[in-house]
Formats: structure tokens, sequence, C-alpha cells
């Protein structure tokens, strides 16, 4: 809605610790033994943009045939299939099964 700042929050978690993400103003890492934090101010201002490193590698794979490090159109469209079946099942309530064939088309 107009006037509503759009926010993304997530939490990871793994054997190493737990990563909290604040897009697009603070990382935060807590792995034990204590706690380390980036923000988006001075040096660490660029880590912190989801796009800016992404757009720059899909650049380089598409006008220098760099190495591929961003998702490929596959990824993509196996991505939006399991979206399209998450909204089903959603909508009707129920699961939603898919196959492999099915995700890997």
């Amino acid at each position: 809605p107009r006037g509503i700042e759009a926010v993304e929050t997530h939490a990871y978690i793994g054997p190493g610790g737990m990563v909290r993400t604040h897009w697009n103003e603070e990382i935060t890492l807590n792995d034990g033994q204590g706690t380390t934090t980036w923000a988006r101010t001075g040096s660490d201002a660029n880590l912190l943009d989801p796009w800016r490193r992404e757009i720059a590698q899909f650049y380089l794979e598409l006008t220098e045939q760099a190495p591929q490090h961003v998702a490929s159109i596959e990824d993509g469209m196996n991505a939006l299939h399991i979206s399209l079946a998450v909204l089903e099942s959603i909508q009707t309530q129920s699961p939603v099964t898919l196959t492999a064939q099915e995700v890997m088309s």
C-alpha cells in the first residue's frame, strides 16, 4: 500500500550459527562466540545491496562469457513451477505434488 515501506527480513540457521538479514539495512552473524554486524554505511554499503553484485555478474556472463554464478533460465523456470504449486496448494488448501520431471522441465 502507498506510504508503507517494503521490508524484507530473513533468518538462516546452520551449524556455523545464525544469520539475520534486514535487506537492505543490516546483516548480523551470531556464531555462538560473538556477533558480527554489517550495516549499510561506509565500506559495507555495497555488500548489502542484494542486487548490485548479481546484476554485475549477470552482465559479465552475457558480455564476457564469465563463469555462471547467477541462476539459469532453467533455475528460474523450476522456481516458477514450485511457486505456482505453492499458490495452488494455498488456494485449494490441499497438498500439491510435483514430479522431478515437472520441476526439471
